[in-house]
C-alpha cells in the first residue's frame, strides 16, 4: 500500500507536477546522479545524491527512503563477497491520481560509470583510459516522416564495441517520447530508433588501454541520442539533418531536478548485449544522465529488491 505523504514536504514537488500535467496527460520525471556504496551482504552501505538542493526536498526524501529498502545481490571478488561502490543514476517519476494527487516513485535505475567528464574524476565518473571514449559520432538525421508528426523524444542506445574501434552491433534499449502522439507512437518511436542505429553503426571509438577491460574483446556501452523539433523552418532549411543542437543532440535538455513530460516506451531485451545477466539487469534502459556522455553499467550491481519500494502519493 502506497503512503500517504505530508502535503507540506511535497509542496515543491506537487506543485510543478499539477501545472505540468494540466497541460498534457503524460507522466512527468526527472533523473537524479550520485554514488551508492553496498556491503558484502547486499545491503546499502551509503548513498548520496548529486546537487541535492537543487531537487524538491520531498523528491530527495522517497528517493532516500526508497535506497534504504534496496538489497542487492552479492558481489564476490576472488570468491569472496566484498564491498564495492558504484556511480548512480535513478529516475523519478509522478503519475496524476486525480486532479488533486499525484503519486511518486523511483521507475529506474543504473550502476555504473559515467565517461562525462572522466578527466575530473567526479564521483561516479569513469576513470580514464579504462573505458571506451568516442572517436568520431556523426548524429543521425531526423527521421522526415517523425517530423512531419511532431515526434520528439528520447532514443536510449546500446552499442558494441569492437577492439578495432568501430561498432559491431547497435539496438535501441528504449525511446521516451516528450508528448503522446495522435497517429502510431510504436512507429514513430521505431522510425526514431532505426536513424540512431544507422548512425551509430559508423561511429568509432577509443578503447580502453588500462585497467581490468582493457583485456576485452569488446565492450558494451550506452547513450542516449535526443530528437528535438525547433520551428519547421528549421529542419527544412537543412533537409531535417541534425546539424544544430536544435534539432538533434547526444544526451538531452532537462535542468537538474526539474520535471519534465514523459511517455514511457517498452524495453527491449538485447540477446548480443544482455547475455546471461540475471533478471532485470536491464529493466531501466532509460535511467541514465542526460549529459550526452557514454554511460558503462557495472554488471556486478543487479537489484534482489523490487525497484521502487512503497512510493508516495499526496
Amino acid at each position: 500500500m502506497k503512503r500517504l505523504a505530508c502535503l507540506g514536504i511535497l509542496l515543491g514537488l506537487i506543485v510543478p507536477v499539477l501545472a505540468l500535467a494540466a497541460k498534457t496527460p503524460v507522466e512527468a520525471s526527472m533523473v537524479l546522479t550520485g554514488t551508492i556504496t553496498v556491503n558484502p551482504d547486499g545491503s546499502v552501505r551509503g548513498y548520496a545524491l548529486h546537487d541535492e538542493d537543487k531537487v524538491p526536498p520531498g523528491v530527495v526524501q522517497l528517493v532516500k527512503r526508497t535506497l534504504q529498502g534496496w538489497r542487492f545481490f552479492p558481489i564476490v571478488e576472488h570468491g569472496k563477497p566484498v564491498t564495492a561502490r558504484a556511480g548512480m543514476t535513478v529516475r523519478v517519476t509522478a503519475d496524476m491520481v486525480d486532479a488533486k494527487h499525484v503519486a511518486i516513485k523511483v521507475s529506474g535505475a543504473q550502476f555504473g560509470c559515467s565517461a562525462y567528464q572522466a578527466d575530473a574524476l567526479l564521483p561516479g565518473a569513469c576513470k580514464p583510459a579504462t573505458i571506451v571514449q568516442p572517436l568520431q559520432r556523426k548524429l543521425p538525421l531526423y527521421p522526415l516522416d517523425a517530423a512531419h508528426l511532431g515526434a520528439e523524444g528520447v532514443v536510449y542506445l546500446v552499442v558494441e564495441v569492437g577492439r578495432d574501434g568501430h561498432v559491431m552491433h547497435a539496438a535501441a534499449r528504449q525511446v521516451n517520447l516528450y508528448h503522446r502522439l495522435q497517429t502510431d507512437q510504436a512507429a514513430m518511436r521505431e522510425s526514431l530508433a532505426q536513424a540512431a542505429q544507422r548512425a551509430a553503426l559508423k561511429w568509432t571509438f577509443k578503447v580502453p588501454t588500462v585497467g581490468p577491460e582493457a583485456a576485452m574483446d569488446h565492450w558494451i556501452v550506452q547513450v542516449p541520442v535526443d530528437y528535438r523539433l525547433e520551428p519547421w523552418h528549421g529542419w527544412r532549411k537543412n533537409g531535417a539533418m541534425c546539424e544544430s543542437t536544435m534539432t538533434c543532440k547526444f544526451g538531452f535538455d532537462q535542468k537538474y531536478g526539474q520535471w519534465q513530460g514523459y511517455v514511457r516506451g517498452p524495453v527491449r531485451v538485447i540477446p548480443w548485449a544482455d547475455g546471461d545477466s540475471k533478471p532485470g539487469a536491464h529493466a531501466n534502459g532509460d535511467a541514465i544522465a542526460g549529459n550526452g556522455a557514454l554511460f558503462i553499467r557495472d554488471g556486478r550491481f543487479v537489484l534482489k529488491t523490487p525497484l521502487a519500494g512503497n512510493g508516495s502519493q499526496s
